[in-house]
């Protein structure tokens, strides 16, 4: 078994007028309104122009063409589905993804902590249990995070796409 770095994936918080997703405030709707094809999920209309990036997270996990098809090269299996984000009262409309993968909270070592309401305060990767893995969710009914090992990070970063952070993880 190697050692193998994880990051968590985050939104770039500095762009501040990425899309902000309207009406969806269950995890079980999200999964029961992404089972209908083509999906339409409407964004909210600022005035200003929307920065469309390669990387959403927040409410739901959405990736553009280039992001996914870097993931795809790790990770055939994975359910890709596609989404197009209209901002309302337009026809403006952007394609992504939304990609279908298990949760992976067995990849979580016990020196993991969480903050008093349960939300995810250190995280620390069990390197042995996570082995194979490069892209990941981990989830609670309050929250996912999204993992990547360092192999996909750095493919992704080659290829200069945006609207992401990175943090390294601790492992064991």
């Amino acid at each position: 078994m190697g050692i193998t770095k994880y990051f968590r994936i985050i939104e770039d918080k500095s762009i501040e007028n990425r899309p902000k997703i309207l009406g969806f405030k269950s995890t079980f709707k999200k999964a029961e309104y992404l089972e209908k094809e083509n999906t339409i999920i409407y964004v909210k209309s600022t005035g200003k122009e929307i920065e469309y990036t390669d990387y959403l997270d927040k409410t739901l996990l959405l990736v553009s063409d280039e992001f996914k098809e870097v993931v795809k090269m790790y990770n055939k299996d994975y359910i890709y589905k596609t989404v197009a984000l209209q901002e309302e009262n337009t026809t403006n409309q952007k394609i992504y993804w939304t990609i279908e993968m298990p949760s992976e909270n067995k990849c979580l070592a016990t020196s993991t902590t969480f903050n008093p309401h349960g939300i995810l305060d250190r995280i620390v990767i069990n390197n042995e249990k996570a082995e194979g893995l490069t892209f990941f969710r981990l989830e609670n009914k309050l929250w996912n995070t999204y993992i990547v090992n360092l192999k996909l990070a750095e493919s992704l970063l080659r290829r200069n796409l945006q609207g992401f952070e990175i943090e390294e993880l601790q492992h064991i």
